[in-house]
């Protein structure tokens, strides 16, 4: 029998509420990228953050100024055990602010954001192969699944009646 991806999920911010979102359910969601990736024996962490926090390391590390909406940190592989890939970051304000621009629903950005990462922590950069495999992530994971519903875009509640 396989080993199933291991994620560690930290709340540093009090948004997540906003996504009806366990910690549980999100590393569910992690879990079932990275066997959909191919990656079914990785190690992950994965922490909601807010604007500040994401300000903080996205001056730190890419030396640009504001918040962003998602920060990988892969674990060196001299450093790292095998399994471990490493740490995203989601920006839940920024994830909220962008759902709403681009007419999604706040599940559906969060797993794009959420894929994007995890790329990242795969050794994909940015271009046409990783956003492919991106945009094809949001398929496969149904928000009804997680008793979510789609109210209008932008929103996901929890369905009370199901």
């Amino acid at each position: 029998m396989s080993k199933l991806p291991e994620i560690n999920v930290s709340f540093n911010s009090p948004l997540l509420p906003a996504l009806c979102l366990s910690r549980r359910e999100a590393g569910d969601i992690a879990g079932r990228l990275l066997n959909h990736l191919g990656m079914k024996d990785s190690r992950v962490n994965l922490i909601f953050a807010a604007d500040p926090e994401m300000e903080r390391l996205n001056r730190k590390f890419l030396l640009r100024n504001g918040p962003t909406n998602v920060l990988a940190f892969p674990e060196p592989s001299e450093r790292s055990d095998s399994n471990f890939l490493g740490e995203v970051y989601i920006g839940v304000q920024a994830l909220q602010r962008e759902a709403l621009l681009y007419g999604q629903s706040r599940f559906e950005h969060f797993i794009r954001l959420l894929g994007h990462g995890l790329l990242h922590l795969a050794g994909y950069t940015h271009g046409p192969e990783m956003y492919a495999l991106n945009s094809e992530l949001p398929q496969i994971i149904d928000p009804e699944d997680y008793g979510l519903k789609s109210n209008e875009p932008g929103l996901y509640s929890k369905d009370k009646h199901a």
